[in-house]
């Protein structure tokens, strides 16, 4: 398979738990069940948008989702005067439809990205 079409099923299977709006949060990686801060990202109620990707792609820790490709494409994709994801997310101004965007634009590069012809 190809790295690029991976990264566009990480990014998709993000965008499909976050559509539900219950499952975004800001300011913390992922809560749990009783909506307390939890690291384990796999039993998160409720992520943020790297939480999201980690969940995703079935990485735990949130400093190993940002050296992921999928992570750089959601880079890629920010509007202009962002710098992270995070910062991003948690900005008071960004809204749940506002991240939604972000992965819809970061799925397109990567969907470009995959079905480009080979070169070499």
């Amino acid at each position: 398979m190809r790295p690029e079409l991976l990264d566009y099923e990480i990014l998709s299977k993000a965008y499909v738990w976050l559509k539900n709006k219950k499952h975004w949060i800001k300011g913390d990686f992922g809560k749990g069940k009783k909506y307390e801060k939890t690291e384990d990202i796999a039993d998160a109620t409720a992520t943020c948008a790297l939480g999201a990707l980690a969940r995703a792609a079935g990485i735990s820790d949130a400093a190993c989702i940002e050296d992921t490709h999928a992570c750089a494409l959601l880079c890629e994709a920010l509007p202009e005067g962002y710098t992270s994801v995070e910062s991003y997310n948690d900005n008071p101004n960004t809204r749940h439809i506002s991240i939604l965007s972000l992965f819809t634009r970061a799925m397109t590069k990567a969907k470009k990205l995959a079905t480009a012809p080979l070169r070499g």
